[in-house]
């Protein structure tokens, strides 16, 4: 996020392997994708799992956590942040009657 420090890599050199190069270039593309999302805010974990959530239309907390492998605590972090933004809703399941879900 803005004033985050980023790691600098250095080019792989002439004899570089395919694997550092492709190791380099992934970087270079998350951070390219992290500065992206600066302008509106939002961290990469808020980003994919807005993007699930949409992709998705909504569903429970616990299977975004499961779809993005992270534990549901951090789901349910991350979901809380969205939805203080306006982002997402979270609504309770009809089914179990807890605030589980988010859209």
């Amino acid at each position: 996020m803005k004033g985050s420090p980023h790691r600098h890599r250095e080019p792989p050199g002439p004899d570089a392997d395919l694997h550092e190069l492709l190791l380099y270039a992934a970087h270079q593309m998350r951070r390219e994708w992290a500065r992206s999302l600066e302008e509106w805010g939002l961290s990469p974990h808020q980003a994919m799992a807005l993007r699930t959530a949409m992709a998705d239309d909504g569903g429970r907390v616990s299977d975004l956590a499961a779809r993005l492998r992270i534990a549901p605590r951090s789901a349910t972090e991350v979901v809380d942040s969205l939805e203080e933004r306006g982002l997402v809703e979270r609504v309770r399941s009809p089914r179990i009657g807890v605030p589980c879900s988010c859209r």
